[in-house]
């Protein structure tokens, strides 16, 4: 080999490794650019929960473009279109989802896997605050978590705590810890207290100030909680009056309208007889069992 043939050799190699790198920078571009523009793409993946705004908006959980791995939180509207939307990191192993005067809360998990309650704005999704949540060594004892009142919310487990947390700013102003009911049923939120009812004994109270107080069964057919069997939505103590949604995953109540949900469409009904008010999903008769 000629001594000039030996100076060319390193930079052919030197070429190689150039044009191998200037490749890697052009290809991590390229999946920069689509993760990017996937990220802003509006979610069509499948609704995982929803919580009332109104009769017009309803804040919805759902899978990202294309149903890829990250979850969006977003306010959608009755026809079906996005008003604003946020990634989120991760969401607890039940999704909950509630909607205040001014605030859309989630239960989150972030990164280091530490369960979350975090704030949202309403009207533009920007985040406002965050409560830590305990490790749960147990299930919460009142089933749901996440409960909301006026000015407070209150975070259930685990076992039979109870955190109080200021809606204005996520201070936790008193926490609670009820022994009756021995096993609650489900609860009501009037106001600033959280009932939490037990079937065939005492049922109780607690406040914005975390005092609990012994209080009766609710009676009014009217407050009884809707319930979903299958594709069936029910509503009242027995006997209860159901309606049969085709193709219904998921529903959340105010107190003028229900929204229901598919895997991918929202509608609405009526909270008095679960009549149909808008949207694609179709409703049948009511009936009473």
């Amino acid at each position: 080999m000629s001594e000039e043939e030996k100076t060319d050799a390193p930079k052919k190699r030197s070429g190689k490794r150039a044009a191998i790198g200037l490749m890697a920078l052009i290809i991590g571009g390229v999946v920069f650019a689509l993760s990017m523009w996937f990220w802003g793409q509006e979610p069509k993946g499948p609704i995982e929960a929803i919580a009332v705004v109104d009769d017009t908006q309803v804040a919805v959980l759902r899978k990202g473009f294309e149903e890829r791995g990250y979850t969006h939180l977003g306010v959608w509207n009755a026809a079906g279109e996005m008003l604003w939307s946020e990634a989120l990191f991760g969401l607890q192993e039940e999704p909950e989802l509630s909607v205040t005067g001014e605030l859309v809360l989630v239960l989150v998990t972030e990164a280091r896997g530490n369960p979350a309650l975090h704030a949202f704005d309403r009207q533009t999704g920007e985040f406002r605050w965050k409560v830590q949540q305990p490790i749960e060594e147990e299930p919460s004892a009142w089933g749901s978590v996440l409960h909301v009142g006026e000015s407070v919310a209150w975070l259930t487990g685990p076992g039979r705590e109870i955190q109080v947390v200021d809606l204005e700013d996520g201070e936790v102003r008193a926490t609670a810890t009820p022994d009756r009911p021995e096993t609650a049923a489900y609860a009501l939120v009037d106001g600033d207290r959280l009932q939490l009812v037990g079937l065939g004994e005492e049922s109780v109270a607690v406040d914005a100030q975390g005092e609990v107080t012994a209080v009766p069964f609710p009676g009014d057919q009217d407050r009884a909680p809707l319930g979903r069997d299958g594709e069936e939505l029910c509503q009242g103590h027995p006997p209860e009056r159901c309606r049969r949604i085709p193709r219904m995953e998921g529903f959340a109540a105010a107190e003028d309208v229900v929204w229901i949900h598919s895997e991918t469409q929202l509608g609405v009904l009526d909270a008095t007889d679960l009549s149909w008010l808008s949207g694609p999903l179709e409703v049948g008769e009511l009936v009473e069992r």
